[in-house]
């Protein structure tokens, strides 16, 4: 169909639209309106949208009907909460844990993603090469701490990190000495607090005397409160890791990241377009070397389904083998090359958000969520057909000038 006739298509679902919204506003009195949307979405308000009419179009291939999900009005960014599930995969007497994800919102109720979503984290790569065999792997710290073995610097970070997120005061208040020096204390937390504020993630750098200063409150058994955390309240404790992780720890190097995206753009591919498990190993190999140096050159000319196959995969390895060549190497590369089918789900895009720095990839993606196509569709997808409605609509607008 070419772009003339599909615009009178999309022209002609408007109308029927609004003559079905004319109708339901009559007739109904109260309650949110679950819809059928024709691609022109913006007619109906989300939260107010039209009735589809009596015509099924859902077998209509060139029909873009949308549904707008019984969530819609939940799925705001703080609205959308994770929730994760600890599954013991061996069957052996040694027990190995994963961790598997749900999107839910304020009620507890399971929010519905696209098809084909993950269930798992880009972190969880890493998971896999770090502690993924380790019993205890959210609280293991030896010379390195917790679900991604971060270092004794990093490791204090993320107390600090905990202690000024509003979600995680129950944590941070085991992790900091509060009573010997009170006063001292408080002195020191807002004077980092102000730091923050100020310069934002730099205010976490190792030469950064108030964050020195406010480091110098944690516990002197901080090891043994840690382990005990990672036993007693995973969940959470696993959370704060993969937020420190996702937020401050790879912005120290942001600029390597950037490049990787500014190279991608090179050919039109978005940071969002690449499957997350190949995320993950870009992730695994930052937290094993300290930096994303020498990604953005893997990238480089590639196309998007050459970047999201094994054989990409299986390049990653070969350039960095000090990363992906040992045990938890491998491990790590296993599970990538597992999932690369799934799609990106709430949990993996909130995180790539973070690490991107670039909230609207979030908000976007709820965005889309809200309207559903009536058979199965995925972010993918939903992201093609996205694209097409904006130039349809962009070529129509030029045209009628």
């Amino acid at each position: 169909m070419d772009n003339s006739r599909l615009i009178k298509k999309l022209e002609h679902i408007k109308e029927r639209m609004q003559r079905a919204s004319q109708q339901i506003q009559r007739k109904l009195k109260a309650g949110a309106i679950i819809a059928s949307v024709g691609a022109a979405t913006s007619v109906a308000p989300a939260t107010r949208a039209a009735q589809p009419s009596a015509e099924d179009t859902s077998a209509d291939k060139n029909a873009i009907t949308m549904t707008l999900t019984s969530s819609a009005s939940t799925l705001l960014p703080e609205n959308v909460f994770t929730r994760r599930t600890m599954v013991n995969i061996s069957e052996n007497a040694k027990k190995i844990y994963e961790f598997q994800n749900k999107a839910v919102d304020k009620s507890g109720k399971e929010i519905k993603d696209f098809d084909n979503a993950t269930k798992y984290s880009i972190w969880d790569v890493s998971y896999k090469r770090e502690v993924g065999t380790w019993q205890n792997p959210v609280g293991y710290y030896g010379k390195y701490a917790g679900s991604l073995q971060f270092n004794d610097f990093n490791a204090r970070n993320l107390a600090i990190y905990a202690l000024i997120s509003k979600d995680y005061q129950n944590i941070a208040d085991k992790f900091f000495n509060k009573k010997d020096n009170p006063q001292g204390f408080k002195n020191a937390l807002s004077a980092f607090q102000e730091e923050y504020k100020a310069k934002g993630n730099l205010a976490f750098h190792s030469g950064n005397v108030k964050r020195s200063k406010l480091s110098s409150f944690v516990v002197s058994d901080f090891k043994k409160r840690f382990a005990k955390e990672g036993e007693e309240n995973p969940y959470q404790f696993l959370d704060l890791q993969r937020e420190y992780a996702s937020d401050c720890y790879v912005s120290f190097g942001q600029a390597d990241f950037d490049k990787i995206v500014s190279t991608l753009q090179k050919k039109n591919i978005e940071i969002d377009d690449v499957a997350w498990p190949i995320v993950g190993m870009w992730c695994a190999k930052e937290i094993a070397t300290g930096n994303f140096k020498g990604i953005a050159e893997t990238v480089a000319g590639k196309d998007l389904d050459y970047i999201n196959s094994p054989d990409y995969i299986k390049s990653l390895t070969n350039k960095f083998p000090s990363v992906f060549k040992d045990e938890g190497g491998k491990n790590a590369t296993k599970f990538a090359l597992e999932h690369l089918g799934e799609g990106h789900s709430l949990t993996t895009i909130k995180e790539l958000s973070q690490i991107a720095k670039r909230p609207n990839i979030y908000k976007n993606y709820l965005q889309l969520l809200r309207f559903k196509n009536k058979t199965k569709n995925t972010y993918a997808k939903a992201k093609s057909v996205d694209r097409a409605q904006k130039r349809i609509f962009e070529n129509a607008h030029i045209r009628s000038m």
